[in-house]
């Protein structure tokens, strides 16, 4: 498997991974806010998502500067267009 080859595939995997994951963390954060609502009796508000989307986020930001710093050595311009 050639170097271009081994790239898109990581690419794609990664993708495939990234939307898995937001997928897993908005399911998440929805069931434990709902469930902390009805456990304290308070009204559900969207406004408990935001320590608990934190957790996603900062991974994410630490995922975009090691994949621009992996693919600026590589020069693959095209791959992190489809990764993102």
């Amino acid at each position: 498997m050639d170097k271009q080859k081994l790239l898109l595939s990581l690419s794609i995997s990664t993708l495939v991974y990234n939307v898995i994951s937001v997928v897993l963390w908005t399911l998440t954060s929805i069931v434990l806010i709902i469930n902390f609502s009805m456990i304290n009796k308070i009204h559900f508000n969207w406004r408990y998502c935001f320590p608990l989307s934190l957790l996603y986020v900062i991974p994410t930001i630490v995922n975009v500067f090691v994949y621009i710093t992996f693919y600026k050595f590589n020069n693959s311009i095209f791959i992190i267009a489809l990764t993102y």
